[in-house]
């Protein structure tokens, strides 16, 4: 489903959304479409690929990007954290760099996205267990850092240039 770039009334970004939502808010004259995609859904409405809420909502930035594996493996860009190889999003599994059996936790800085071969090369031990590095070290990403990754991931980064957004 075509994803489409939510922006704040003031140009921030707020995250992205399908299509039939962003339909809906323009529709109800809570959103106006800023860029169009070529695709349509009637001969007078395209797809829009970003739009800007009329009015400003208050914005998420103090608040923290939830943890889970879904994220981690969208922190990480689908790729293995320990060869780098890329992983469709049903191949990526999630790697505890502390193993759970030595005591880590889940959370953003003990995770991260792994291919089923390395995971099961690594086994319960710590990379340097079993003398496996890791690319970059796991962090926690702040909401912004979040969202355009996400955008990133979605091929959508090119639109905000554009816009003089990112």
């Amino acid at each position: 489903m075509t994803k489409v770039i939510v922006l704040n009334a003031d140009m921030t970004i707020l995250g992205t959304t399908n299509y039939r939502r962003a339909i809906k808010l323009i529709v109800k004259g809570r959103a106006e479409a800023l860029v169009d995609s070529e695709k349509r859904i009637h001969p007078s409405m395209a797809i829009p690929l970003v739009i800007r809420l009329v009015k400003a909502i208050r914005s998420l930035w103090r608040k923290e990007v939830p943890w889970s594996k879904a994220n981690v493996a969208a922190r990480d860009n689908y790729k293995c954290q320990y060869c780098g190889v890329s992983l469709a999003k049903n191949k990526a599994t999630i790697d505890h760099v502390i193993p759970r059996a030595q005591g880590g936790k889940n959370g953003w800085l003990n995770t991260v996205c792994a291919c089923f071969d390395c995971n099961n090369k690594k086994e319960d031990r710590t990379p340097s267990q079993a003398k496996m590095g890791l690319s970059r070290q796991p962090f926690k990403p702040s909401i912004m850092e979040f969202l355009l990754m996400k955008i990133k991931a979605e091929g959508l980064e090119g639109v905000l240039i554009d816009l003089g957004v990112y």
